[in-house]
């Protein structure tokens, strides 16, 4: 997800803008050009471009026939795409460009805190959206101001849904004498007794990584603390609000992390392990941290008869959601305040987002429906257990911990969630030291 930014992105996506933007009104330039056509200039990111597109002509990508179809259904419209590579460049980039009046009129950025925090350049589209898509889209809280309902809608969920969680192999899980798809752990207790059975078999119960930036704890042990309090605790601990120290379930998450890792459960080599993916793939552990967009690959190695797909047991009895994992839309479409027909940009990033065109788009991507009325069999994932598992996890998740964060707090839990699973730090100490940096941002 965090990628470092190309000089040559910068250069080209400068030049994109004073091309789409050049004029003395501002972006009055993105919404009028010769006779009567309107040009709305739009920003995406390559979340909307499969692997396989990637190696096409731009005009054969979905998402560049799906603005032609706009184009179409709109006569007097020209959709003007900016192809964006690297995601994290671009949220600082249409801040800049805001400021400027030469930004686009509709941006695929991040949803969550990501576009929280630019609230003062993004339109509140609340009282724009069809009353249609508030009903058949999953996804509202992440693109609503600090996950409260109620609050200003910044954004459109857009591109599916992502699943995290654990891809187990069923091969080692039968030789411990464990039956995940009939008889899963039902308590963290079992959970880490049937860790303890793997083990004994000599084989690696979970393959995990942290991968520079606290990897395999989002992706899956994350989902015991959002759990338990959602997102909008998770958010008001990042600013101040509450604090991470008197969170019990941040700390009992971190604090069970600790103990597998403690008991030889998780790979010791997390901290450094060069291929987490690549290590599981060989067959040498039960259960991969990752998400939904390792299946295709475990089920080339491994045989679809050895895939399956689970999530976390739940923290305690009493959590706000229960038998979930992190996931949901982590992708938005955002239009700019300075956008001179926010009508129009909504007509537009509702029409990306129907049933037809989603449809579409997750025939190019492995990704699931961010839409109610979509079902696997009209993505062509019906009859195969592992999707159906996966599926089913999907209409329950809690939305990703790090994209509920400022970013300064995330950046620090980063590095400081490490320590703490490895045993180098207390998750105490961790929450202090937390606290303290949301009081000195507060400042």
């Amino acid at each position: 997800m965090k990628k470092l930014v190309s000089m040559l992105l910068i250069l080209v996506l400068v030049i994109s803008m004073v091309a789409c933007g050049k004029s003395d009104e501002g972006s009055e330039a993105s919404t009028k050009s010769e006779g009567e056509e309107k040009v709305l200039t739009v920003w995406v990111s390559m979340s909307l471009v499969s692997e396989e597109e990637q190696k096409m002509k731009q005009d054969d990508w979905y998402i560049s026939k799906v603005a032609k179809k706009f184009e179409e259904e709109n006569p007097g419209v020209k959709v003007e795409l900016v192809v964006v590579s690297d995601q994290s460049a671009s949220h600082q980039t249409f801040k800049a460009a805001a400021e400027t009046n030469s930004g686009p009129d509709v941006a695929n950025l991040w949803s969550g805190q990501s576009i929280f925090a630019m609230k003062d350049i993004i339109m509140d589209i609340k009282d724009l959206v069809p009353e249609e898509d508030y009903e058949n889209i999953n996804g509202w809280e992440s693109v609503t101001l600090d996950f409260k309902e109620g609050n200003p809608v910044l954004g459109y969920p857009a591109s599916g849904q992502e699943v995290c969680g654990f891809i187990y192999n069923r091969a080692v899980l039968s030789e411990a004498g464990l039956d995940f798809d009939n008889n899963p752990p039902q308590s963290l207790e079992e959970f880490v007794e049937a860790m303890e059975q793997v083990k004994a078999i000599g084989k690696t119960p979970i393959a995990a990584s942290d991968d520079g930036w606290n990897g395999a704890y989002f992706f899956t042990f994350a989902s015991l603390w959002v759990q338990a309090n959602g997102s909008e605790r998770v958010a008001s601990n990042s600013t101040g609000e509450t604090k991470f120290a008197e969170d019990q379930a941040f700390l009992d998450s971190y604090s069970f992390m600790n103990e597998l890792y403690s008991k030889g459960l998780i790979n010791k080599d997390y901290l450094t392990i060069p291929s987490v993916d690549q290590f599981f793939l060989e067959g040498t552990s039960a259960l991969l941290c990752t998400g939904n967009w390792m299946v295709n690959t475990a089920i080339e190695a491994l045989g679809e008869e050895n895939v399956g797909f689970c999530a976390l047991p739940d923290l305690n009895d009493d959590v706000q959601v229960k038998n979930t994992a992190i996931g949901g839309p982590g992708q938005c479409f955002v239009v700019s305040k300075k956008c001179k027909d926010p009508e129009l940009a909504v007509k537009f990033c509702s029409f990306v987002d129907n049933r037809e065109n989603h449809i579409e788009l997750l025939k190019t991507l492995s990704k699931f429906p961010i839409r109610k009325d979509i079902s696997l069999e009209d993505i062509g994932m019906e009859g195969k257990p592992v999707f159906e598992q996966i599926a089913e996890l999907a209409e329950n998740y809690v939305y990703w911990a790090d994209n509920s964060m400022v970013p300064e707090i995330n950046a620090e839990m980063q590095k400081l969630g490490p320590l703490v699973i490895t045993g180098k730090m207390t998750p105490q100490e961790m929450a202090k030291k937390l606290d303290q940096k949301a009081a000195e941002l507060n400042k």
